[in-house]
């Protein structure tokens, strides 16, 4: 398949680029950049035959079949639309859009033209969540009733870089995301209603920096999550704890090495463990016992694309639809808004059905002000 790439800063760079070399089934015809020295430097560094300053050039000469889009979200709609009328598929970086408009007229416009809009939200592709889900139902742990997710790091406005470093509705938008993608996959489920508080803690901050999130699913069962970017202790990326009828599941993204020596009460028995993982890990818990299901590699966000790139060119070549597409992410985007809103007036806010002002909420008329 004839893949064009647009947008050549850290997510092309880091992510999309290497794992597109490991994809024999498909041939970069061309990447398309607007910054100069951003160009150049990718040029030289990935071997790039053909850059070019923007996608309207490149689609015209390339007419390529997948449009990659790597580019900063206030653009992923405009540039999404443009490559669906030049006929070609598009896979896109999250976060997809920047309101539910966005996100509807990307959908229409994909129906109409009779192509897929796919988003590289590809943490379920990733070892140690794809067992989580396999888990789920199974004997041993039994129907999912709760789950916990956590980010701590010590990481305000002023440490981000690009894009995000001026984006004042950031955290939750732009990361947590991701954790409610993984929450609805793991429930099999949407929420019906959710509660949040947003607070950016201080007021030099220019963006929020402190999330707690609850969602409501059927059957009673919750979520919560918390992101927490004014963490001063060890910096964990992505911590989950999934409670299940039988036992418990913990996963953890991101590397570690830890040994524990203790003493196991009441037995008075003494206990050694050695954790580790390169890029996180997932195991499951039964009071005492506690058995590892699944690591992650060194590189889990460039082995994750790989799979989940191998997934949408097989939807593709069958006509069946891909899972994660525009409409998966408009829901997500959706309990996004929903828990700005929320925060906003100190109230919950209903997602079943939809509450009328999340249509009209959008991050880019405060993006664009910030640039």
């Amino acid at each position: 398949m004839r893949v064009a790439l647009v947008g050549l800063g850290n997510a092309a760079n880091e992510i999309h680029l290497p794992a597109f070399r490991r994809l024999p089934q498909i041939e970069l015809v061309a990447a398309a950049e607007p910054d100069d020295a951003t160009r150049e430097a990718r040029r030289r560094q990935w071997r790039l035959n053909r850059v070019y300053r923007d996608l309207s050039s490149l689609l015209e000469k390339e007419r390529p079949d997948l449009v990659s889009i790597c580019t900063p979200p206030h653009s992923h709609a405009e540039l999404a639309l443009q490559a669906l009328a030049a006929g070609a598929h598009v896979l896109c970086e999250k976060p997809f859009v920047t309101s539910l408009a966005e996100a509807d007229r990307v959908i229409m416009a994909a129906r109409k033209a009779g192509r897929v809009v796919a988003i590289n939200n590809q943490y379920p592709w990733m070892p140690i969540f794809s067992e989580a889900r396999r888990m789920i139902g199974q004997a041993g742990f039994g129907r999912l009733l709760f789950l916990q997710a956590w980010q701590l790091m010590d990481q305000p406005p002023a440490g981000e870089k690009g894009w995000r470093g001026q984006l004042p509705q950031r955290t939750l938008y732009e990361f947590g995301n991701h954790v409610i993608d993984l929450a609805g996959d793991f429930f099999a489920a949407d929420p019906q209603r959710l509660i949040a508080h947003v607070s950016p803690m201080k007021r030099s901050y220019a963006a929020d920096v402190l999330h707690m999130v609850t969602l409501e699913y059927p059957g009673g069962r919750l979520a919560h999550i918390l992101l927490n970017r004014l963490s001063r202790g060890r910096k964990r990326y992505l911590e989950m704890r999934l409670e299940g009828e039988e036992a418990t599941m913990r996963l953890s993204l991101g590397g570690i090495a830890r040994l524990s020596v203790g003493v196991t009460p009441p037995t008075r028995r003494i206990y050694a463990s050695l954790d580790w993982a390169a890029g996180g890990r997932c195991w499951i818990e039964n009071g005492e016992r506690r058995r590892v299901l699944a690591r992650n590699s060194a590189t889990p966000f460039i082995d994750a694309t790989v799979l989940r790139v191998q997934d949408l060119l097989a939807d593709l070549e069958r006509g069946t639809a891909p899972v994660r597409a525009a409409e998966s992410a408009r829901k997500t985007l959706e309990i996004v808004f929903a828990s700005y809103l929320s925060a906003a007036r100190g109230l919950p806010v209903s997602l079943s059905p939809p509450d009328p002002e999340l249509q009209s909420f959008s991050v880019a008329e405060k993006y664009a002000n910030e640039l």
